[in-house]
């Protein structure tokens, strides 16, 4: 057994405890959502400061009716990765 299988190896009575609580165990998965060997980096290290961006959450509720959008969000996007589309949790 390598590595990577005693990774993805979670003993019945743990994922039965996961499965309660609606949560998986991501490293049991990882290897099919990123490249083999070195992931390759694509985000870049980014800051947003709550100082620069609070004029601007002001602004759009200002000038977006909430008829038009319940919530005014802005999204923090990094630089290094291009968002397809913007998701949120309910």
């Amino acid at each position: 057994m390598t590595g990577s299988d005693l990774a993805t190896t979670v003993p019945a009575e743990y994922t039965a405890a996961l499965q309660k609580l609606s949560v998986g165990a991501a490293w049991t998965q990882i290897r099919n959502l990123t490249p083999q060997g070195r992931p390759i980096r694509q985000a870049n290290a980014m800051s947003w400061r709550y100082a620069d961006l609070r004029p601007r959450l002001i602004e759009a509720g200002q000038i977006v009716p909430i008829e038009l959008a319940e919530r005014r969000v802005l999204a923090l996007i990094n630089a290094g990765v291009k968002p397809t589309r913007l998701a949120t949790t309910p």
